[in-house]
Formats: structure tokens, sequence, C-alpha cells
């Protein structure tokens, strides 16, 4: 990742972890592009973040409940489109159903330009 990706990144996550909202539940994404997904993933796990893979994601529902409410920071490693049931408990996660939780997507630029669904979930974005 080039010097100025990292400064965007540094800078979109201390912001994101600054938000704050009455009644909803930000959900972030950061869009990269095939070179820099790697390094991504490791400046999360590096800031706290816990990494959640795409693969059987409606099996691990309640355990992703069960860690956003107790704090726990999050992302979820997206490679293809979410299963309607997936985006429905993201959809009630952004409507407050668990105060205090945050959120980030992290997925390949061409996922989120092809899945209008996503403008409905996300709040805040930083396109690497």
């Amino acid at each position: 990742m080039t010097k100025m990706g990292q400064d965007k990144l540094n800078d979109y996550l201390g912001g994101f972890s600054g938000l704050s909202y009455d009644g909803i539940t930000p959900i972030g994404a950061i869009i990269t592009g095939p070179k820099d997904h790697g390094a991504v993933l490791g400046e999360l796990k590096n800031n706290g973040f816990t990494e959640i893979s795409d693969n059987d994601l409606e099996l691990k529902l309640a355990g992703i409940s069960g860690k956003l409410a107790s704090g726990e920071k999050l992302f979820v490693n997206l490679s293809s489109e979410i299963p309607v049931k997936v985006f429905n408990f993201f959809l009630d996660i952004t409507r407050g159903k668990i105060p205090g939780a945050k959120v980030l997507f992290v997925m390949p630029a061409k996922l989120y330009d092809s899945y209008a669904r996503f403008d409905r979930l996300i709040t805040s974005i930083c396109r690497l």
C-alpha cells in the first residue's frame, strides 16, 4: 500500500472510530483494489478489529451479534454479494439493534460498484 493510501486509511479509521449516532449503528466500507486488499486486512487487525470472512456468513450471525453486543470491533471481508438474510441482519444492526456497535465491510471496488443494495447499509466509505 502506498504512503498516501496508508494515510487515507488511518484518517478514515480515526474518523470512523469517533462516529456515534443516536438510534443508528454506523457501518463503514473500505473499498480496495487487488494490490491493497491484503495490506488493508493486516492494518485492520493491527487496529484491534476482528476479521469475519464471508464464507457461510449466514451461519455466523448469532456469533456476530454476540461479539457486537460485547463491544468487539469487527470487519467483514466480503468477496461476493451477501445473502438476503445477512443483508437484513446488518440492516437491523444499522437501525440500532445493538447500541454502540460498529462494523466495517472490506470489499473489492467491483463488488461495491455492482451491488446497489449496499447504499442502504453503508454509512461511510473509504475508497483506496
